[in-house]
C-alpha cells in the first residue's frame, strides 16, 4: 500500500507541468481559432487571365494548415472574357462574337520560414507551385461549328517566395503577394473543321519558351470559430 502511494505522489508531480500547460492553454484557447482555411481569390488572373489576352479566370483558392508552418492550397477556375477581352474586342483586334472557355487547375505546398510560431499560416514563405490550363477560343460561330478556332494547353511548374498578410488571430482579410520562377511547357493546335487540326505557330516566344516569371496577388478571407472547449 506503501509503494501505490509513492508511486501515485510520483505521478502527480510528474504530470502536473504538464497539467499546468493544459490549464493555461485552456484558458487561452478562446482567443485561438479553430483554423479550417482561407478562400481566396485572384486578382491577378481575373485581369489578365493564364493565358493574356485570352479570357480571365474566375475561381476559387483554399489554403488549409496541415502542419506547424506548413499548408496546402489548391484552386479551380474557369475561363471566360475578361478586362483584357473587353478591351481588344473595343479595338477591333477581337470580333463582338469573339468567345474563350476552359479550365484551370492549381496545387501549392507552402512552408512559412518565419520564426515566431502562429495558429494561422502567416509572414514569409517559400513553395512549388502548379498550374495546369486548358483552353479553346474563337468566334461564336466557329465555337458552334467546330469546337473553337485554337486550342491552348500550358502546364508550369514553379518555385516561389511569398507574403502572407492576416490578422494575428486568423480572422478577416487575407493579403497574399507572391512572385517566382519556373519551367512551362506551352502548345497550341489550330482547328480547321470537325475532326481536322494541325499545330499553330502563331504564338511568340513569350508563350513558347520553357522559362516562366510569374507574379500575382491574391485576396481573401479568414472567418474562423473560437476553440470553445
Amino acid at each position: 500500500m506503501k509503494s501505490l502511494r509513492l508511486l501515485t505522489l510520483f505521478l502527480i508531480l510528474s504530470l502536473s507541468p504538464y497539467a499546468q500547460e493544459l490549464m493555461e492553454y485552456n484558458h487561452a484557447a478562446p482567443d485561438i481559432p479553430k483554423w479550417p482555411g482561407i478562400l481566396k481569390i485572384s486578382l491577378g488572373e481575373i485581369l489578365l487571365g493564364p493565358i493574356p489576352p485570352y479570357g480571365s479566370a474566375y475561381g476559387l483558392i483554399y489554403e488549409s494548415k496541415i502542419a506547424e508552418k506548413q499548408s496546402i492550397q489548391a484552386g479551380v477556375a474557369i475561363l471566360g472574357r475578361g478586362p483584357v477581352t473587353w478591351v481588344w474586342i473595343q479595338t477591333g483586334a477581337f470580333p463582338s462574337t469573339y468567345v474563350v472557355k476552359g479550365m484551370e487547375l492549381q496545387f501549392e505546398y507552402k512552408f512559412y520560414v518565419s520564426r515566431r510560431k502562429s495558429p494561422v499560416p502567416r509572414g514569409w514563405y517559400v513553395a512549388p507551385l502548379f498550374h495546369f490550363t486548358t483552353a479553346q477560343e474563337g468566334n461564336l460561330y466557329s465555337a458552334q461549328i467546330k469546337g473553337s478556332d485554337i486550342a491552348m494547353q500550358l502546364f508550369d511548374v514553379n518555385l516561389i517566395w511569398g507574403a502572407q498578410m492576416m490578422r494575428k488571430n486568423g480572422r478577416g482579410l487575407v493579403i497574399d503577394f507572391f512572385a517566382g520562377a519556373g519551367y512551362k511547357s506551352f502548345a497550341a493546335i489550330r482547328n480547321l473543321a470537325p475532326g481536322y487540326a494541325e499545330p499553330y505557330p502563331g504564338f511568340g516566344k513569350l508563350y513558347t519558351e520553357p522559362l516562366n516569371l510569374l507574379i500575382g496577388i491574391n485576396i481573401g478571407w479568414a472567418r474562423c470559430q473560437k476553440d470553445q472547449n
